[in-house]
């Protein structure tokens, strides 16, 4: 896991003192930068997904610790870190990655662009995990090549990389999500299927349901 930190890289023997005084106060810039980062994440997010909860829980970090390891999105401060929605197509979405090749590039470069603690990158049967800013919420988003999970607003969507019959869909309706996928932030949880959609041009199945919100 990557941490931000102070700048500590120290001049070399003899540099001007010009050239060290900038050095020192590009570490004060650097430290006051990342303090007031952290306020302002402090101050948006009023609420974790309780799927966002398990994860930090798994990394051993609450909501304090996850703070120290997020790095700045790389619009920020031109831009607020609260980012729109994000079942929108083009953010943690197989729709826009047919290439199954490309999806860790992918799934880094919108890591990058929000307020967001990159846990582990999608990689050849690993699936990439991250928690992020979406409104107020710290949301979570996996990626694999054969699947996709992402919270928002107290709700989550689960998509497949696969078409499932519209008979299986119905008897899934009103069934707990960890019964008919045993994934461990799943199991046991009552999370119950809302719907399901599809986009059968990309082959693609999103299985919706409600997680709710843990105040903070």
């Amino acid at each position: 896991m990557r941490t931000m930190g102070p700048f500590t890289e120290t001049p070399p023997a003899g540099t001007p003192s010009g050239s060290a005084e900038l050095q020192r106060l590009r570490v004060r810039y650097t430290k006051a930068r990342f303090e007031f980062y952290k306020g302002e994440l402090r101050e948006t997010i009023k609420h974790l997904s309780p799927i966002t909860a398990d994860v930090l829980k798994d990394e051993g970090l609450d909501l304090a610790g996850a703070l120290e390891h997020m790095r700045p999105p790389c619009n920020w401060p031109d831009k607020a870190i609260q980012t729109p929605d994000a079942f929108r197509a083009g953010a943690f979405d197989l729709r826009k990655m047919t290439d199954t090749r490309k999806i860790e590039k992918s799934f880094e470069r919108l890591g990058e662009a929000r307020a967001c603690l990159m846990i582990r990158r999608p990689a050849v049967g690993q699936v990439g995990l991250c928690v992020h800013v979406v409104g107020d919420g710290l949301e979570t988003a996996m990626m694999s090549r054969d699947f996709s999970l992402t919270t928002a607003a107290g709700k989550a969507r689960l998509q497949l990389r696969r078409l499932l019959p519209f008979t299986l869909g119905s008897l899934m309706l009103g069934r707990r999500v960890g019964d008919l996928i045993g994934h461990p932030l799943l199991v046991g949880r009552d999370y119950v299927v809302e719907r399901l959609t599809q986009c059968p041009s990309r082959g693609l199945s999103n299985i919706h349901f409600e997680t709710g919100r843990v105040d903070v």
